[in-house]
């Protein structure tokens, strides 16, 4: 059995109805979040951020000299050694002199 084709679009009937759109606002979702790095004197929360970041220095400036706190770089990835099949052979090297 084949059904008829029905043409694109929309129905004289379904032009001529009402419909109801009702518009809600939905849960907010954070995709990306910064948090400042900045604090207003006046904000209530700048007091204990102002005696974090002295505990901090304090802390930094206590292991000044230590070998457990560096500002450097620390790698921490093993390579894995190569087996002795793949090593490749160093280049040739030639040594060429010129006189004019």
């Amino acid at each position: 059995r084949v059904k008829p084709v029905r043409p694109a679009g929309l129905s004289k009937e379904e032009l001529e109805c009402q419909i109801d759109i009702i518009l809600a606002e939905t849960e907010t979702e954070t995709l990306l979040s910064f948090p400042s790095l900045c604090v207003a004197l006046d904000n209530p929360s700048s007091a204990s951020v102002t005696a974090r970041n002295k505990a901090y220095d304090e802390l930094c400036s206590s292991k000044a000299d230590s070998d457990q706190y560096r500002d450097q770089h620390a790698q921490t990835l093993n390579n894995p050694h190569k087996a002795k099949e793949v090593w490749a052979p160093p280049p040739s090297q030639e040594s060429v002199e010129v006189s004019a």
